[in-house]
């Protein structure tokens, strides 16, 4: 038992000072919440992303713009809670895929051509040979990875979008004594 909590406590001491570095949203800070399903049910949507008026250790207010004043969630009602972190590009993912699929579909078509053709159709072709298929095979696919990656990275910053990042409970770890034996006690606050 002894070498399980020595084990146990630097990694919650490690987690506690990760998460305390993380400033708490402060009020007028553009946030996302995101409901339970029995929440979601009651008011209507599943996601609410709105002004913050106040976040205390059991609700968040939300300013809705509605006229009955702040939306108001209970903690326990909350099952994600973001905080905006401004645009971010999508130029690298777009790059990405577009490699992808430019090079899978170029190297498919240039062996695909190169395959189908023969030495001795008289054609006096000798990049159409069934010899050098493999190789012209990489160098469509290596061509239209190129073209993909650009169309791609152009794509991607076109379908820049809002970047959110969690926002984690501060966790507070503290020496206790449970049932006469010394332990450990975490305690979870918004």
């Amino acid at each position: 038992m002894t070498r399980f909590a020595m084990l146990l406590l630097p990694t919650l001491l490690a987690a506690g000072y990760a998460v305390a570095q993380q400033a708490p949203p402060a009020a007028g800070d553009r946030v996302r919440i995101t409901l339970t399903a029995p929440a979601a049910e009651r008011l209507g949507t599943r996601r609410v992303d709105a002004r913050l008026v106040a976040a205390t250790g059991d609700s968040v207010a939300l300013d809705t713009t509605v006229a009955g004043g702040p939306l108001v969630v209970g903690m326990g009602d909350v099952a994600k809670f973001e905080r905006y972190a401004g645009r971010q590009s999508k130029a690298g993912v777009g790059a990405l895929v577009g490699l992808g699929i430019g090079a899978a579909a170029g190297g498919i078509a240039a062996y695909g051509f190169s395959a189908g053709g023969s030495c001795s159709d008289g054609l006096n072709m000798d990049f159409a040979c069934e010899d050098t298929a493999g190789t012209m095979g990489l160098l469509g696919a290596a061509a239209g990875g190129v073209v993909g990656l650009l169309l791609g990275a152009v794509a991607g910053v076109a379908a820049s979008g809002d970047d959110w990042t969690s926002v984690g409970a501060p966790v507070r770890v503290t020496p206790t004594v449970i049932r006469g034996m010394p332990g450990i006690a975490m305690r979870v606050a918004f």
